[in-house]
């Protein structure tokens, strides 16, 4: 069967192919170099079919993304128009 390591964000990181779910999360474990409770704080490892029918059509993050373009424009208008306090 084919398992998945998935991040907070819901996207796939690594695939394996397993006999289990119990020696695919060993196997990311050994991936990642980690304890087995620091890994679970930070990933998630699931079958590919459980994966596409809970999570493969929601998406990535919830609520408003944030928008690093409007801060930046913001920026740049003030340093071309004088009111970036620089002078």
């Amino acid at each position: 069967m084919s398992y998945v390591l998935v991040n907070r964000f819901n996207e796939i990181v690594h695939t394996c192919d397993s006999e289990s779910l119990k020696e695919a999360k060993n196997y990311f474990i050994g991936i990642k170099k980690m304890d087995g409770e620091r890994f679970d704080s930070l990933w998630r490892v699931m079958n590919r079919k459980e994966y596409d029918t809970i999570l493969g059509n929601k998406p990535l993050s919830v609520g408003t993304p944030y928008q690093w373009w409007e801060e930046d424009k913001k920026e740049y208008d003030d340093a071309l128009s004088g009111n970036d306090g620089l002078g």
